[in-house]
Parts: structure tokens; C-alpha cells; sequence
């Protein structure tokens, strides 16, 4: 078989196998926003019963539990994080303690710029 002929096999082979990657994971997007449609549209006809509403959101709840706790699974069978399980520790804690820190420092600022000048102009127009 010529050079330019096995170049132009593989070259074929891998647009196919591309194209078939491709495919899989349009499927499972349009899957994933089919799925949550169909729940937009069933939550719209429901809002009206608010004891299924209730229900729904117990539902929900315990569906996150359940999550993470096969996430706990995931991460106790993952031998790589557990025996780095003091860094990551400890990075999770700075990256953590820094981003609850910076957040509420500009909650504060936007606070004291915004919303507490507008109770001092308030409480002067009352009396």
C-alpha cells in the first residue's frame, strides 16, 4: 500500500473516530437539556400543589445527601487523594478561608457604600 494511502486510512479512521466522540457527547447535552426542560415544564403544571412541592423538596434534599455521600465513595477509592489528603487539606482550607474572607469584606464595603448611607438619609427625612 503507497505512503499517501495509509496516510489518508488513518487520517479517516481518526475524523470517524472524532466524529463518533463528537456525537456521543451532543447526544448526552441534548439528554441533559431535554431532561431539565421536561422538569421546567412539569414544575410550571405542579406550582399549583404545594404539598407536592413539599414533597419535591425533600426529594431534593435527600437526592444531595445521597450524592454526596457516593462522592465520599469516589474520593475514599481514589488511593491518590487519600495519601495526599493533608496537602489538598490544607490548600482546601487557605482557598476556602481566603474566598469566605474576601467575600465578606466586600459584602461589607458594598454595605457601608451603598445601603448605610441610604438609612442615615432615611432616618433624617423622618423627623
Amino acid at each position: 500500500m503507497p505512503r499517501c494511502m495509509k496516510w489518508f486510512r488513518g487520517a479517516i479512521v481518526f475524523a470517524v473516530k472524532n466524529s463518533l466522540k463528537s456525537y456521543l457527547k451532543i447526544k448526552y447535552m441534548i439528554t441533559v437539556l431535554l431532561l431539565m426542560l421536561a422538569g421546567i415544564v412539569a414544575g410550571y403544571l405542579l406550582s399549583s400543589r404545594r404539598k407536592l412541592l413539599k414533597i419535591n423538596d425533600k426529594l431534593i434534599t435527600w437526592a444531595i445527601y445521597g450524592l454526596l455521600f457516593l462522592l465520599g465513595i469516589s474520593v475514599g477509592v481514589n488511593k491518590t487523594i487519600i495519601q495526599n489528603l493533608d496537602k489538598i487539606g490544607l490548600q482546601s482550607a487557605i482557598i476556602t478561608t481566603g474566598a469566605v474572607t474576601g467575600s465578606v469584606l466586600v459584602l461589607w464595603a458594598l454595605y457601608h457604600l451603598f445601603f448605610k448611607a441610604e438609612q442615615t438619609k432615611g432616618a433624617g427625612d423622618e423627623e
